[in-house]
């Protein structure tokens, strides 16, 4: 029997050698798909807000990625201006106010992603400006601007002035400063202006001034020249936005908003998530939850998913991404604020360290640090693609 064993000694030994290459091949295969499934696109930069430490409003940050890069570009106190509108696509130009504090000036600027070639267009001082959107290939600014306005009516053998309270959306060429009326609705309050990707379209809210329903708006969409305005969604009373702003889908086809319903008798406001499909004009609530606040959403790059937070007081808070086309929900632990360029993951701020950002992948395992901030609080991230 020992020389039985000590006679395989040799051909055992023959056979691990042999083996031993073909099983390291396989393990540095196993961990090279392995890391594969997890990575993402690096490219792009991301942008977010960081305090102004003891003051008020916020700065507008850009860097790459993994953190590097990073830019201050400008102060932000616009908390009710959507902040993805005022990029243009790739984060190649920002738009925003620039103001003077000595002489209370204040201009429509653009500056450019790396916070270079800053640019006054327009002086706004003595004009009353709400909202504003980019075009995405950062040649036009779209605006909302009061134009009330002294309006003469022939009556009789008289004639009777009367004032319309109107809220008209303006454009202005990046490159000529040129400023040019794009609506002209009396007594119809124009805001929250934002183009389609493509850059095709507008899309906005709008409201009769002189009615009673006048704070519920209703949603319209033009061509982005002004023409062919059509009304996408008209709110009854007892409904209306929960989210000041309309996001479009990356093809351009389809709009979300947040709705609530005024007539339910409860501090909490429950909401639902709404799609419109912008060339059939149809409405579908794509949460539908009695009794739970669905908001913060984000359109995966397929335009096929949206991420969103869902939930309240009493069974808690969480991010779902659903799958517009089939209706599946994955349920992630993480409040996400943002989908990769890639669609693989999201991002999100490290709700315990909140100078980390991080990534968690779109079936919601494998969250991981993406970049580290030392010195600046992260809020609000947004990864722009190139």
């Amino acid at each position: 029997m020992a020389d039985m064993v000590k006679s395989d000694e040799p051909q055992t030994r023959s056979m691990m050698r042999k083996l031993l290459p073909v099983s390291g091949v396989i393990l540095t295969l196993f961990l090279l798909l392995s890391a594969a499934g997890c990575q993402t696109d690096r490219t792009g930069r991301i942008v977010f807000l960081g305090p102004r430490e003891g003051r008020y409003g916020n700065y507008i940050y850009s860097m790459n990625p993994d953190g590097s890069d990073r830019v201050k570009l400008t102060f932000w106190a616009h908390s009710s201006m959507p902040f993805h509108n005022v990029w243009s696509a790739g984060g190649k130009t920002l738009a925003y106010i620039d103001s003077d504090n000595e002489t209370e000036r204040r201009w429509l600027s653009v500056v450019d992603g790396n916070g270079q070639n800053r640019r006054r267009l327009l002086d706004i001082t003595d004009l009353k400006m709400n909202s504003m959107a980019l075009s995405p290939d950062g040649r036009t600014v779209v605006l909302s601007l009061d134009s009330t306005r002294l309006i003469k009516k022939p009556q009789g053998g008289t004639v009777h002035v009367e004032v319309a309270e109107d809220t008209d959306l303006f454009t202005v060429d990046v490159k000529t400063r040129k400023l040019n009326r794009l609506t002209d609705t009396p007594d119809v309050v124009e805001t929250l202006p934002s183009y389609s990707p493509d850059g095709k379209q507008v899309s906005f809210v709008g409201k009769d001034a002189d009615e009673i329903r006048s704070d519920i708006p209703d949603i319209y969409v033009m061509d982005a020249d002004g023409g062919n305005r059509r009304r996408l969604v008209r709110h009854l009373e007892g409904e209306g936005f929960y989210q000041p702003e309309l996001l479009w889908s990356p093809d351009s086809s389809k709009i979300i908003f947040i709705r609530y319903n005024l007539s339910i008798s409860d501090s909490e406001h429950y909401t639902d998530i709404f799609v419109i499909d912008v060339k059939a004009g149809v409405l579908t609530n794509l949460t539908d939850s009695p009794y739970i606040f669905d908001g913060e959403s984000s359109w995966s790059p397929d335009s096929r998913k949206i991420a969103f937070y869902s939930g309240n007081v009493t069974e808690g808070y969480h991010t779902l991404i659903k799958d517009i086309g089939s209706g599946n929900l994955t349920r992630l632990d993480q409040g996400v604020s943002s989908w990769t360029p890639d669609g693989k993951g999201l991002i999100f701020v490290n709700p315990l360290n909140v100078f980390e950002l991080m990534i968690v992948d779109a079936d919601g395992i494998n969250p991981r640090t993406l970049a580290v901030s030392k010195d600046i609080r992260i809020s609000m991230p947004f990864w722009l693609s190139e």
